[in-house]
């Protein structure tokens, strides 16, 4: 059964299992983000990530069924694109009044280079937004492997020998952990492929964990990437802001060449780890693409926002129902649950609806709702950055659930005020304004966007 460890848990237990880089560099390279990963999985008891695989197996024969697949199966198309940008799509758009759609991270990020000069490709059809192509509807099928993929295969194998030698793991986490490098290598070598060839000289996309496959392939081919910050960065985070006691493991480890940030608070944030320099992080301010007929502003309401998180269900329905007292008390108050875009679990929301609470999936924006509400509770979330300038008081809901350590960095961040699960919002809300606390300014989160500066990197990639 699936178990969340607590982020601040988890790097703790990367502090213990990853306090040497031997184990995890071989022949200059670092892995230490698969290591990670594996350990991660492990902690979570996620099963799920538990995949059949090759590696402990002798290269030759790993290369040998690799070529025999080769023979028997046709092997995925080569995409020769012929512009010099290429952006990864994560299926993330928003509609105008016309009803087009629009890529919320990357539309204003191209338009600075012209979006003639860009490859569009989703990580998922959609016909919302159709691109060149979806990468889910490529086969992992490849031609044998060149040199290049087996001299790849052979450090990995060498870094799995010192693994499963290592008395720090259990069994557990290194058949976890050489699960992740399986998915890895695959990815590897369809990134490899898939731009083998073209005229690609820039690849843009959003987080840079669990893709390093993808960036490990754009660094054998001389392509630089560029990743475009898709929303909350705090320092209990897993991949960003590392401690400075890893920074030799992290020397070529697989990050993105330069990373576009909202505003100085995110760069000065990344710069208190040590896995980007200075001048690979850069303020592009807010590049979101934006709804202009929203742009009026909206008289206030009395309305509650609670902006739920993906995968944490329990915890927001939970404490809807704790709030159905505080609902009777106040009954000149709305409250809205805003769903996080890539929910899996909707349908368990929807019983909220009869006990007065409105659920919104996508059809209003955040921005709207943010013009309205009053309040704005969650637990920990980029959407308490984006409320900063539209008179929102914003309450983080402390010591619930398993990310209550995450929660803790919104106080410390000065984003949001804490809130117990036993509070009665809408009183404190009255008490806050009385006398209210200072928290970011949002020039400093959400300066406007730099089109300028942003053009500036993007034409120095494919330059370099």
């Amino acid at each position: 059964m699936l178990e969340l460890t607590p982020f601040s848990e988890l790097n703790r237990l990367f502090d213990k299992k990853l306090s040497s880089e031997d184990v995890y560099v071989t022949e200059g390279k670092s892995f230490i983000k698969i290591f990670q990963q594996g350990l991660s999985y492990a902690s979570n008891k996620d099963e799920s990530k538990l995949i059949k695989n090759y590696l402990s197996l002798p290269a030759f024969v790993q290369v040998g069924i690799m070529r025999v697949k080769a023979m028997l199966r046709k092997p995925m198309p080569s995409i020769l694109a012929d512009t010099p940008y290429l952006i990864i799509e994560p299926n993330r758009f928003i509609a105008d009044k016309e009803g087009l759609y629009h890529s919320i991270y990357f539309e204003n990020i191209a338009k600075t280079v012209g979006i003639d000069r860009v490859t569009w490709v989703n990580k998922k059809k959609d016909n919302r937004f159709p691109t060149s192509f979806a990468l889910n509807q490529l086969p992992h099928q490849y031609p044998a492997p060149d040199s290049t993929e087996i001299a790849f295969l052979n450090v990995i194998l060498k870094t799995l020998k010192k693994l499963h030698a290592d008395a720090r793991f259990t069994p557990r986490e290194k058949a976890h952990i050489q699960s992740c490098f399986h998915i890895y290598y695959d990815d590897f070598r369809f990134y490899y492929r898939l731009f083998k060839g073209s005229n690609v000289k820039c690849v843009l996309f959003i987080c840079h964990y669990q893709t390093e496959g993808l960036m490990a392939a754009l660094k054998v081919l001389g392509i630089t990437s560029v990743e475009a910050q898709h929303g909350l960065i705090a320092q209990n985070d897993l991949y960003y802001s590392y401690k400075h006691h890893f920074a030799n493991g992290l020397k070529n480890a697989d990050f993105p060449d330069h990373i576009l940030v909202y505003g100085s608070y995110w760069k000065s944030l990344l710069l208190r780890g040590c896995e980007f320099d200075a001048t690979q992080i850069h303020v592009a301010g807010d590049y979101f693409w934006r709804n202009p007929s929203l742009s009026a502003p909206v008289e206030k309401k009395n309305t509650v926002l609670i902006c739920a998180q993906k995968t944490m269900h329990e915890e927001y329905v939970g404490y809807a129902h704790k709030m159905l007292p505080v609902l009777k008390q106040h009954p000149d108050w709305h409250w809205i649950i805003k769903l996080h875009p890539l929910e899996a679990n909707k349908a368990l929301y929807a019983p909220l609806k009869e006990l007065g609470f409105e659920i919104i999936d996508a059809e209003r924006t955040l921005d709207d709702l943010l013009h309205e509400c009053r309040i704005q509770i969650s637990i920990y979330s980029t959407t308490f950055y984006d409320a900063l300038g539209f008179d929102v008081v914003n309450f983080s809901l402390q010591n619930y659930g398993t990310h209550s350590d995450y929660a803790a960095d919104m106080l410390r961040e000065q984003v949001a005020l804490p809130l117990s699960i036993e509070e009665n919002p809408i009183e404190r809300y009255f008490a806050e304004k009385a006398s209210p606390s200072a928290l970011l300014q949002r020039d400093e989160v959400y300066p406007p966007f730099d089109a300028h500066a942003v053009k500036q990197l993007l034409e120095s990639c494919i330059r370099s």
